[in-house]
């Protein structure tokens, strides 16, 4: 079940979303998802732990060439309310995949994932692989087993706590944004869709995050996270996309889960860095593109 929300306004030079709408999920939750167009099978992007749908923007604008297009709020994040009890386990990402899926009555749709977005969607399509016909994931948030605290994912947490969240205005936030990490590595065009997408309005004319910082710390020190095992033996194929400039722990684990998956091949981009799709959209969606024609060949 689906509710159509506001349709946005053109604006500047960015690709716009034709419509967002929420879809309830299984427990009453109400996911956000928006609309970019494009025609052709259905392709869903689901961003990384931070960001929103709709930063993915231009990503959107070389995808909706071939596919018609939407971009998911995972829970937490854009427009999409936190979960019950605040319970940031990953399992529940995917199933925010799944009811943006359930909600569009399609047929099997292919999904585009980044970090996060990358493990939901590679969980969604274990959990449900009638659902979907091929999976591209960047550097998915797949851990390789089970465990309640990682190194990494507590300092991503702290990181992250202690990230701006309230600026003057969009353009201020853009500014301030484009000086640090991990924003400074972003194209001109995906931090603008961040800043228009990613933030809100408050009663005093400034702008805050709508992802806080409490909220991202909540996602990187979750208890339960999606690991190797929850994903292996999906029966679609998969393309994993890797970065090469910064050998991080999801670079680090993309072999691990490449060797639990049947169907599965790696697409290398030796210059960019974990935030690779929003580094460099139009690259690593062309890219996706061309992935995905060769195996409907």
């Amino acid at each position: 079940m689906s509710e159509q929300a506001i349709t946005a306004s053109p604006a500047g030079g960015l690709p716009q979303p034709v419509r967002s709408m929420w879809f309830r999920g299984p427990a009453g939750a109400r996911v956000c998802a928006h609309d970019f167009g494009g025609a052709g099978d259905l392709l869903i992007i689901a961003h990384a732990a931070g960001f929103c749908g709709g930063a993915y923007a231009p990503v959107a604008a070389t995808l909706s060439k071939r596919f018609r297009v939407w971009a998911v709020d995972l829970r937490g994040h854009g427009d999409t309310a936190l979960p019950p009890g605040d319970d940031f386990a990953w399992e529940g990402t995917a199933e925010d995949v799944l009811t943006v899926k359930r909600g569009l009555d399609s047929g099997p749709a292919i999904l585009f994932g980044h970090s996060l977005g990358g493990g939901a969607s590679l969980r969604a399509a274990a959990l449900a692989p009638e659902s979907f016909s091929a999976v591209y994931a960047y550097e998915p948030a797949v851990l390789p087993h089970a465990t309640s605290a990682d190194e990494s994912g507590e300092l991503m947490g702290r990181q992250a706590r202690r990230r701006r969240a309230a600026f003057a205005s969009r353009a201020d936030a853009i500014a301030r944004l484009s000086a640090r990490v991990p924003y400074d590595t972003l194209s001109p065009a995906a931090l603008e869709s961040f800043a228009r997408y990613g933030l809100r309005e408050t009663d005093d004319g400034t702008v805050t995050l709508k992802c806080s910082p409490q909220h991202e710390q909540g996602v990187y020190e979750a208890a339960k996270k999606i690991t190797v095992e929850d994903i292996s033996g999906i029966d679609v194929p998969v393309i994993l996309g890797v970065g090469g400039r910064e050998n991080g722990p999801a670079a680090q684990a993309v072999p691990l889960i490449a060797a639990a998956l049947p169907v599965v091949r790696t697409a290398g981009y030796p210059r960019l860095g974990h935030l690779g799709p929003l580094e460099d959209p139009g690259a690593v969606a062309t890219d996706a593109l061309r992935h995905l024609a060769e195996l409907a060949r």
